[in-house]
């Protein structure tokens, strides 16, 4: 793709950051005085070689981080879990569940938080799935306290509940994979809802009631659920889920049409109440980047707000540039009145980050009017290796961050990203030399990334 919006000579000065040695260190240092220099690892490690992954995280006022996910408890099985980070990067092992960590209760069963989590006022809400074994599975979310103890919800008196799309004789599997909350303190859950076939999903979506009640309100039938897919997809898959300014819902992930085999990126938009959008735009918009016949899905977004008309939607994530099924970084900005690219990043509507030695994810992005866009994801050596990166946005130029470990001879994974006040924040998980698992994160600060001055933005991407 041959563009005047490829990345600048800075950033080609920089490119060994994602491929070799560091040679702009300046720019890329690490906040040191947050976590061990700064990162932290939070081992749940309740069992021995236990899988704890984080899917999500949140940032209180006073500079606090919260990681969600799933954790494996002492007899094995697969609990909903939350940890704390104090505003030093250190684990918050006096103020928070018991020292620092907090899992849904016994009796709720084997789940998994792989939603993510969000911050509502006093309460932390987090996403995922409740297994049921042979009998499918169902949405899950689940309430703490921001001291790290299980909140009752009031319509049922439990902390966490359930959600099935279960349709008369057929059991559902429903998976959530993403969490947000509107402005008025409504929950909404997303994933996919396969029945008989666990290839053939659909695009679900739940909203439940701060009460814990699923919202009549919700979706054409009001029945607090919607299934999506519409004639000509075979296939939809969610992977985050955003709430824009006026409570419009704006999901993505991706989707397969028919006939096709390899998946194409997808945007579902709906209204605030589950239903088509009243200003006439595509309910589901799928798009392929780079040549006919390679996949390409989609993993973040982050909505911008503008003075008139809808939010800017800036998705991320990653496609493939190759038959040998390598895949390389992508972001793009998607029109709000349709399903057209803009030509924000790069002519043709989408930017691709490539390594020449391995393969680029990017799982989530974040915006800042002093930072620009922020990205991070997934490296990938051709070795099976697995690091972790950020890259940065700002007007014309893009600076990628190097890649780093969060532990020694660990494999790492990225999957979400926030900034605040001059701050990275970035949220996985690691894995050292065994099958142990652990949540993890790391903090960057944008004054070492602009030691030496970008001077002002070119434009407002």
């Amino acid at each position: 793709m041959t563009s005047s919006r490829i990345p600048s000579r800075r950033l080609l000065a920089c490119a060994s950051l994602l491929l070799g040695p560091c040679v702009c260190a300046a720019d890329v240092e690490l906040d040191a005085s947050w976590g061990t220099s700064g990162r932290t690892i939070v081992p749940f490690d309740f069992t021995t070689n236990g899988a704890d992954i984080a899917s999500g995280s949140a940032l209180g006022s006073g500079g606090e981080m919260y990681l969600a996910g799933t954790v494996t408890d002492a007899q094995g099985r697969r609990r909903i879990g939350v940890t704390r980070l104090r505003a030093d990067g250190a684990l918050d092992e006096d103020g928070f569940g018991e020292k620092g960590r907090a899992m849904s209760p016994e009796a709720f069963g084997e789940s998994e938080g792989g939603a993510g989590v969000v911050l509502d006022g006093d309460v932390l809400y987090v996403g995922g799935t409740r297994q049921l074994g042979e009998a499918g599975s169902d949405f899950a979310l689940c309430a703490f306290t921001l001291a790290g103890v299980p909140k009752p919800f009031e319509h049922t008196g439990e902390p966490c509940l359930s959600l099935s799309f279960d349709q008369k004789e057929s059991i559902s599997f429903d998976v959530a994979t993403a969490i947000a909350v509107q402005p008025d303190g409504h929950i909404v859950l997303a994933g996919s809802s396969a029945m008989d076939d666990l290839q053939d999903t659909y695009a679900a979506f739940a909203r439940v009631q701060p009460s814990g009640e699923p919202d009549p309100k919700f979706a054409p039938d009001e029945s607090g659920k919607l299934r999506l897919r519409s004639p000509g997809f075979d296939r939809h898959e969610i992977e985050n889920l955003a709430i824009a300014s006026n409570g419009k819902i704006v999901a993505v992930g991706a989707t397969r049409r028919s006939g096709q085999i390899q998946y194409d990126a997808l945007v579902v938009r709906l209204d605030s109440e589950g239903n088509a959008d009243a200003n006439g735009f595509a309910q589901e918009c799928a798009f392929a980047a780079t040549q006919p016949g390679l996949a390409t899905k989609l993993r973040g977004l982050v909505l911008r707000e503008v003075q008139q008309g809808d939010d800017r939607i800036v998705a991320v994530g990653a496609a493939q540039f190759d038959m040998l099924g390598r895949y390389a970084a992508l972001i793009t900005e998607v029109s709000p009145d349709g399903c057209s690219l803009k030509d924000t990043f790069a002519e043709g509507g989408y930017l691709l980050m490539q390594a020449n030695s391995g393969q680029l994810y990017f799982n989530a992005v974040a915006h800042d009017a002093g930072a620009g866009y922020v990205v991070a994801g997934d490296f990938e050596t051709m070795m099976g290796g697995a690091e972790v990166f950020a890259a940065h946005y700002y007007g014309t130029d893009w600076l990628p961050f190097p890649t780093m470990h969060f532990g020694e001879s660990s494999k790492d994974w990225l999957v979400d990203v926030q900034v605040r006040a001059g701050s990275i924040y970035v949220a996985g998980w690691t894995q050292g030399a065994g099958s142990n698992r652990d949540f993890a994160a790391a903090k960057f600060g944008l004054d070492r990334i602009f030691a030496d001055a970008f001077g002002d933005p070119v434009g407002d991407p």
